[in-house]
């Protein structure tokens, strides 16, 4: 009886020294960086409204706050990920000290923050590892910095929706690894940069609703982001060297623009699914077989002529596709005499 006794007593010892190994992972995220903690904070303390970070408390573990990741290699308690969004009562400035203090930092993100205003603190440039920067649905205004071409390594920026105004600097063109960039709905004004045809690795580029003006540079006819949209600028001339088929993009508009250029000549990419040409100046006709492979599509308001191509796979086919044009006919409109 003894002999089992010490048998049981023996593995009772192994199994509990094996559950206690295995909860080592459990624990991980119970983790915080003293001197994070205190950065983080700090915010909470910047942006005025305590009830916002119910979670951000001085005996909680920071790494497991809400909006709060952890995890730098060789620095598991060390914060990486910051994201505060969609607190209507958050008031005040993007914190300038958190750049220099939280070295570990690459993802920061204010999103949807009516409170927010101010602009782009110059110590963000302070971030070496920042990848992924957003600054969406805020008040914050001023120009978009010149600095912001300085973080190599981002890889997304959205600055969209927020008062932004001034020109676009040139040097966001020298961000080798950016796959995003979003500068859409602010009231930002003047030229695109050409610098800007060499960011080929995007996927999604809006400058959409803003007061952009003059051509549009021949350089991004080099881009192929699936998502490429110019609308609701000011924008003139041509843009025939946005299309071919050798490209890539889904999603294509530029609608309410000052475009002209003769519509006749282009071949639309491949995998196009969505084109708005709507309120410009173009005009010829619309290719045989355009349609075809299209899921949507708006010409209104433009100056063109001949009859409608059939509509292909087309999920909507109505007049206000075509209409205010010089001479369309054929369905849905008028048939051609």
């Amino acid at each position: 009886m003894k002999t089992t006794h010490y048998i049981i007593t023996i593995t009772t010892i192994i199994i509990s020294s094996i559950l206690t190994s295995s909860s080592i992972p459990v624990t991980i995220t119970n983790l915080c960086n003293q001197h994070d903690k205190k950065v983080l904070l700090n915010i909470r303390n910047s942006l005025g409204n305590y009830s916002n970070f119910p979670s951000w408390t001085e005996d909680g573990a920071c790494c497991d706050w809400f909006g709060v990741t952890c995890g730098a290699p060789g620095a598991k308690d060390r914060v990486t990920g910051l994201s505060i969004k969609e607190w209507d009562t958050i008031s005040g400035v993007i914190p300038a000290h958190l750049a220099a203090e939280l070295p570990y930092l690459d993802g920061l993100y204010f999103t949807s923050l009516p409170g927010l205003v101010g602009g782009i603190p110059p110590e963000l440039k302070m971030i070496p590892r920042l990848r992924y920067l957003t600054i969406t649905s805020t008040k914050v205004s001023g120009p978009i910095p010149d600095f912001l071409g300085e973080l190599k390594h981002l890889e997304e920026l959205d600055l969209s929706n927020n008062i932004l105004s001034g020109t676009i600097p040139p040097s966001l063109g020298t961000l080798p690894k950016l796959g995003l960039l979003r500068l859409d709905r602010n009231r930002l004004t003047g030229s695109i940069p050409e610098s800007l045809g060499i960011l080929v690795d995007l996927v999604y580029f809006s400058l959409a609703y803003n007061g952009l003006s003059g051509s549009i540079p021949k350089s991004l006819g080099k881009l192929h982001p699936n998502v490429f949209d110019l609308s609701r600028n000011r924008l003139s001339g041509d843009a025939l060297f946005l299309f071919g088929g050798s490209k890539s993009i889904n999603t294509l508009t530029l609608a309410r623009n000052f475009l002209e250029f003769d519509f006749s000549k282009v071949v639309l990419p491949k995998h196009l699914g969505k084109l708005d040409i709507s309120h410009n100046r173009i005009y010829g006709t619309i290719p045989k077989g355009l349609l075809k492979g299209l899921l949507a599509f708006n010409a209104s308001y433009n100056r063109l002529c001949g009859e409608i191509p059939k509509p292909g796979k087309l999920l909507v086919q109505d007049k206000y596709m075509y209409v205010q044009n010089k001479c369309l006919c054929g369905s849905p409109l008028e048939p051609c005499k």
